[in-house]
């Protein structure tokens, strides 16, 4: 089995929001730097000596700023959405409704973090779905 697919499928599920958003933090992070470097004219000791880090790199801070916030947004949107979408599928005392959703609840417990699936199973059991 390969490197990506041991990571998406162990810790990567487990962890997708929280790596999400520190790669989205980052973009940011790297955006700001970008910015205050070009457009501030006379910035504080502190943030010189940062400028002086990333001084020749600046143009990438920008390219791989936008493009990193771009990708780590848009799976911080998607995870989101997701848990929303299964608690809003899972949310039912119908028999009747949870086997119409059975298989977008099965498929977004496969995505999500395993509690999910957890919850799915126990929310079966406690429905009497087989």
């Amino acid at each position: 089995m390969s490197l990506y697919r041991r990571f998406r499928d162990g810790i990567g599920r487990e962890i997708r929001l929280e790596l999400s958003l520190v790669f989205f933090m980052l973009a940011l992070f790297m955006l700001v730097e970008a910015a205050t470097q070009v457009f501030w004219v006379n910035p504080p000791d502190v943030l010189r000596q940062l400028h002086l880090l990333v001084n020749d790199y600046v143009v990438w801070f920008w390219f791989l700023g936008g493009l990193l916030l771009l990708i780590a947004g848009w799976y911080v949107f998607d995870s989101v959405r997701k848990r929303r979408e299964f608690r809003h599928l899972i949310d039912t005392t119908s028999k009747q409704k949870m086997l119409r959703n059975r298989e977008r609840l099965e498929l977004l417990a496969f995505i999500l973090p395993r509690a999910y699936e957890i919850r799915l199973q126990k929310k079966l059991a406690e429905l009497e779905v087989k």
